[in-house]
């Protein structure tokens, strides 16, 4: 899987923030699937620093579905001091380009699931766009806290419930409720994705915890390797 778009990422806070701005103007939520059950693979992302001076590790593996068989998946290591300082509201800057290297190490699938952000980001750009946009695939924010917007607490009895997640009148994401009686998800498109798309595919990769099936299983994946020593490739 690689990407179609690239930039420079060797930029200031200040034109960081500025290309969020030019690239959201590029997302679109026209998915192409009917519905949810459309997504046959999904490729989930992410990212792990034991210590704040240990290289950090990122992964990416595609999952089929509805049985979350692993098909493929790639673990890329780098040094904190070579990527961009962890600034809020751009962690995409500092995550994504680790993110897109492993990708190229697995092959394509229906949908990328990202732990972060989407539209519901200040300038309309979190993670999840960032790398949909790049890879020009539909892409899924799934947060476990909210950065921006507001939304009143859905049912918390009630697995599989939501609100809408807004920015005044526009929607921008959801808080879903994965299982009852736990704190919700916040899920919100990337690029290729709408919001109650991005709900069902979340849902549908739910079985049993809080979180999505795929990032579930590739974060224990990623726990479960050595230490890292500039190791990268694939499984």
């Amino acid at each position: 899987m690689r990407p179609v778009e690239k930039h420079s990422w060797g930029l200031t806070t200040e034109k960081a923030e500025d290309l969020q701005r030019t690239l959201s103007a590029r997302l679109t939520r026209q998915t192409p699937f009917k519905d949810a059950g459309d997504v046959r693979t999904v490729a989930a992302v992410c990212v792990e620093q034991k210590k704040n001076d240990a290289p950090v590790s990122a992964a990416a593996a595609v999952f089929r579905l509805p049985d979350f068989q692993l098909l493929e998946s790639s673990i890329v290591t780098e040094k904190p001091e070579k990527l961009f300082p962890y600034v809020p509201g751009l962690l995409s800057f500092r995550e994504t380009p680790l993110f897109l290297k492993a990708l190229k190490a697995v092959t394509d699938a229906d949908v990328l699931l990202v732990p972060g952000h989407g539209l519901a980001h200040p300038r309309r750009f979190g993670i999840a766009c960032h790398l949909g946009l790049l890879m020009d695939r539909p892409s899924i924010g799934c947060a476990d806290e909210k950065i921006f917007g507001d939304f009143e607490e859905p049912p918390p009895g009630l697995e599989g419930a939501y609100t809408l997640l807004r920015d005044g009148d526009e929607m921008i994401g959801a808080a879903l409720r994965t299982r009852p009686n736990t704190a919700p998800l916040f899920v919100s498109p990337g690029h290729k994705m709408g919001v109650l798309m991005a709900v069902d595919i979340v849902m549908n990769c739910v079985r049993g915890n809080r979180a999505p099936e795929p990032l579930r299983l590739l974060r224990q994946l990623l726990r479960e390797q050595p230490p890292a020593r500039g190791r990268k490739g694939k499984r």
